[in-house]
């Protein structure tokens, strides 16, 4: 029953208060739920409701204006960070900014946009002080476009908090229960940056023994290839030619090409047999050796000073013309297979393999040196070591170093008449994928094993990058550790 005045208490009292059209109608407005439709549409507080709705509609809008901002321009204000530097400066005007607007949005009586704006450059700030401790979300070319500005709002979080790569193999674990293509690598580091120009600014408090330093010398000869050295008074010298080939440029079909031809390359030439080969470097009391990394193939030999000629010679030989002897194809697949055999016994060796594996995922860096057991028994033959070297074993893509007992322009001589002859273009334009850094976690579970076996690997920096100088400087001060062997007194690190 109503009251006198008509009451509301519940939605249906709207409809006896309106058939009774009385003058006098009482509505407490906290019963009112809008939510209810039985509310939101009667007679009494329709009008109420859609007010209501607009008004929280009115004041939720400018809540968006800080992540809006923050996504437009972090992009810019991180590339502004990495060119100035000042890191430490934003780290400490980020919050102070937020203070700030956070005080203004509690006193002021104004429109809230100008304190809400406030703290979306505040929000800015910290990721772009953040940013180059994260896989980059926007490639440097794509700044400021509109396909950079979109990409960044899409993955904000990623700037804001660098996800690692883990790699787990062995036995229980505590805690853990249960693309565009790319340009030819260069090997020689370019001129010094605004910020390691900075650092190189500062060298006269050095001693005398560092500022006295042999000077390196490039030369870039017409077929593209560099010559660099660095002399320095003796009797012995090193001498090598650095290739942009590993595994990195190489296919799911020939993944393991680049390690197969460094085993390739001292088993004679169409000048000289394996047994001269090894009987020249002998004679000359030199060494010659070569190693294959993820993005470089290396020949190199120590020789004395008067054999670096024909060092050069022997260098040249082998890497232009190799025989790739069918049988001795043969003979070398059962060396790297056992090969293959002794690294998996080795767990060290094991969880890098996988660290990559996870880390660069479907990518090229993410594939082993040696390549994967099938390659090695049935696929990789003489027509495909022949097709890579045609692709890899270009002249801008080589670099020739020496160091020691070399003059640089004995050394420029010598591969001119040694190198002359290298194409200076591939047969077919190699191309990389994109890289990109995916943070990712592999545990490998194996009860048999009595200890576990960790890797944790968060993205660094490219030669070329004017971090990678600071990023070497910390990996020597971090050092390592092994407690298997005591440190001694003299040693460069108390970590042994």
């Amino acid at each position: 029953m109503l009251s006198a005045n008509c009451s509301i208490d519940i939605p249906t009292d709207q409809w006896a208060c309106f058939v009774s059209a009385s003058s006098s109608i009482l509505i407490d407005k906290t019963k009112i739920n809008c939510d209810d439709s039985a509310w939101k549409n009667g007679p009494f507080t329709t009008i109420y409701c859609d007010k209501k709705a607009e008004a929280e509609a009115r004041a939720a809008t400018p809540m968006s204006i800080p992540y809006l901002i923050s996504a437009i321009i972090s992009p810019f204000l991180g590339l502004l960070v990495d060119r100035i530097g000042l890191r430490a400066f934003f780290l400490l005007l980020a919050p102070v900014t937020l203070v700030v607007a956070h005080t203004m949005l509690a006193i002021s009586t104004l429109t809230p946009f100008v304190p809400l704006a406030l703290l979306g450059v505040a929000y800015s700030v910290y990721a772009a002080v953040l940013w180059p401790a994260c896989p980059l979300v926007v490639e440097e070319h794509h700044i400021g476009t509109a396909y950079g500005v979109v990409t960044a709002a899409m993955v904000m979080s990623e700037t804001l908090l660098p996800i690692p790569a883990r790699v787990a193999i062995g036995g229980p674990i505590r805690g853990l229960e249960a693309k565009e293509a790319v340009k030819t690598p260069r090997l020689v580091r370019q001129p010094l940056s605004r910020a390691q120009s900075s650092v190189a600014a500062a060298v006269s408090n050095y001693p005398s023994y560092v500022l006295n330093a042999p000077a390196t010398e490039v030369t870039t000869l017409p077929s593209g290839l560099r010559v660099a050295s660095e002399g320095s008074h003796g009797e012995t010298a090193t001498v090598g030619v650095w290739i942009g080939a590993g595994s990195r440029y190489e296919t799911a079909q020939n993944n393991g090409a680049a390690h197969f031809l460094e085993h390739m390359a001292f088993k004679g030439t169409s000048k000289r047999t394996q047994q001269q080969l090894e009987l020249e470097i002998e004679n000359m009391g030199g060494h010659l050796n070569a190693y294959t990394s993820r993005e470089q193939t290396v020949y190199y030999a120590k020789v004395f000073k008067k054999d670096v000629p024909r060092a050069m010679d022997i260098l040249s030989d082998i890497l232009q013309n190799s025989k790739l002897d069918e049988a001795a194809i043969e003979r070398e697949r059962d060396v790297i297979l056992r090969e293959m055999e002794e690294v998996n016994k080795q767990q060290e060796e094991v969880v890098f393999d996988r660290l990559h594996e996870t880390a660069f995922m479907g990518n090229g860096l993410g594939r082993t040196i040696l390549g994967p057991i099938d390659n090695q028994i049935r696929n990789l033959k003489k027509s495909d070591l022949q097709d890579y070297i045609a692709t890899h074993y270009t002249a801008p893509r080589m670099v020739i170093a020496g160091a020691g007992a070399v003059d640089h322009s004995q050394l420029v001589e010598l591969a001119q008449n040694s190198f002359g002859g290298l194409p200076t273009t591939p047969a077919v334009a190699p191309t990389l994928e994109p890289v990109r850094f995916l943070g990712s976690d592999v545990r490998v579970k194996d009860d048999s094993m009595p200890l576990a076996h960790l890797a944790i690997a968060f993205e660094g920096f490219s030669w070329t990058s004017e971090h990678s100088f600071p990023l070497l400087i910390m990996q020597t001060l971090l050092g390592s550790w092994d407690r298997t062997s005591g440190a001694g007194m003299n040693m460069s690190s108390k970590l042994g």
